[in-house]
């Protein structure tokens, strides 16, 4: 005779077999690329690339930006910035919308946590006047923001559709 517990044991042992294949499944489908664990609070969005070089990340995310309308506005080592005017209700939530139409800029940064590990990460800011250094006024976004999340998500599965990087 089989004791009660030990074949309570058993039928859930059963029943989470598949619920841990599952897990285990995702878990190794989206080991490349990652949202960090701990992310700054004043960031729009981050996620963790792993085993791709710098050019492969550089390439997806001007890729990604462009394919959203984004123009690049340059690029600085390690930063891209992209920009794209924004819309009315962009204009109408800064401080001085009086003073003409207001541009969403975003600043990707990357950085490098170890061999195989990437930091992608961004900053969001409303600026007036983006074509002039003199007057233009560039007011930061804080907190995470859905939106430059999904983006920065974009390019970890675009990223994720390429052969991963090769080590001498």
């Amino acid at each position: 005779m089989s004791h009660p517990q030990t074949t309570r044991t058993k039928r859930i042992h059963t029943r989470l077999r598949p619920l841990l294949f599952t897990l285990a499944l995702f878990a190794a489908l989206f080991a490349g690329c990652q949202s960090p664990h701990v992310l700054e609070p004043d960031r729009a969005g981050a996620i963790i690339i792993t085993n791709r070089a710098p050019e492969q990340i550089s390439a997806a995310t001007k890729e990604t930006f462009q394919l959203h309308a984004f123009d690049r506005a340059r690029s600085d080592g390690a930063e891209l910035v992209f920009q794209k005017q924004g819309t009315f209700m962009n204009s109408v939530w800064t401080p001085d919308w009086a003073s003409g139409p207001v541009w969403v800029r975003v600043k990707v940064f990357q950085h490098s946590l170890d061999a195989e590990r990437t930091l992608l990460d961004c900053d969001v800011y409303m600026v007036q006047q983006p074509e002039d250094p003199l007057f233009q006024q560039e007011r930061k976004l804080v907190g995470r923001k859905q939106k430059y999340q999904s983006l920065l998500d974009e390019i970890a599965e675009n990223l994720n559709h390429q052969a991963p990087m090769q080590h001498p």
